[in-house]
């Protein structure tokens, strides 16, 4: 039975039933280290699916029509808002839905279902990536990279075993675990930020929506090779390959074998 509790509420964390429409509110995310308030509650919703499977390859087609509905750089254009945000993309390897917001695009990614349902389950966060207004750049750990890791996003902050074996309450346990999920999951999201463009040689430093709204600098590199592009966490500044881009009409998800600030 040990770490039963962790491991069953991590499933819940992850795994999104469609009978599930209770509402339930916690209080603020407090980094342990520094005191600072993390910008985003979490909120429980209902989940949502939808009744389509889009093909990936169609979407060389729509490029154009992305370019004018998602602020993207179409075939000889000039900048734009993804752009302007430090983003360039090109149009030999993204793929574009141009229609789609991020929450209908990341339910089409199967590579990366685990980190996807958990971006949809914090409530600040799913209304962000339904915001036609908003540009997010979402650093999406592939689900096998989730399942290597030595430190489970249950653990990714307060020691969740500690507070087991300390005889702590089943909902101090339960709070805990989702302050650590919703601490891992905004560790890998940008968002709101100006920042310099990713161009060749050139680190650009970005803040996620876990780093602390008052403190300086950045938690997040990103570069560009190349046509490739590599992102790092500032903790250690290991550079992996972003796998492949895809593009919705508000944000860009970049697909990582690896996990950010894990270390």
């Amino acid at each position: 039975m040990k770490n039963w509790l962790s491991y069953c509420v991590w499933g819940l964390c992850l795994f999104v039933t469609v009978e599930s429409k209770r509402l339930e509110s916690f209080r603020p995310i407090v980094d342990a280290e520094t005191g600072e308030k993390i910008r985003m509650g979490i909120q429980l919703h209902e989940a949502k699916r939808l009744p389509f499977n889009l093909d990936d390859d169609v979407l060389r087609g729509i490029l154009e029509r992305a370019s004018q509905n998602a602020g993207i750089r179409g075939v000889g254009g000039k900048d734009t808002r993804l752009e302007k945000r430090g983003v360039q993309v090109s149009s030999d390897s993204m793929r574009v839905d141009g229609d789609l917001m991020l929450d209908s695009k990341l339910q089409v990614l199967p590579s990366i279902s685990i980190f996807s349902s958990s971006v949809r389950d914090l409530d600040g966060l799913s209304k962000q990536i339904n915001d036609g207004e908003q540009r997010l750049i979402i650093f999406a750990p592939t689900d096998e990279s989730i399942r290597s890791l030595n430190i489970r996003p249950v653990n990714f902050g307060q020691d969740v075993e500690q507070l087991e074996q300390s005889g702590a309450s089943e909902e101090e346990i339960y709070g805990a675990v989702k302050e650590n999920v919703a601490r891992f999951v905004l560790s890998h999201v940008v968002s709101g930020n100006r920042y310099e463009q990713a161009e060749e040689g050139n680190e650009v430093l970005l803040r996620s929506e876990y780093f602390p709204a008052t403190a300086p600098g950045g938690d997040i590199f990103l570069k560009k090779e190349g046509s490739d592009y590599y992102v790092a966490s500032a903790r250690d500044r290991n550079y992996v390959k972003v796998k492949n881009i895809d593009t919705a009409a508000n944000g860009i998800i970049m697909v990582i074998d690896t996990c950010l600030g894990t270390q």
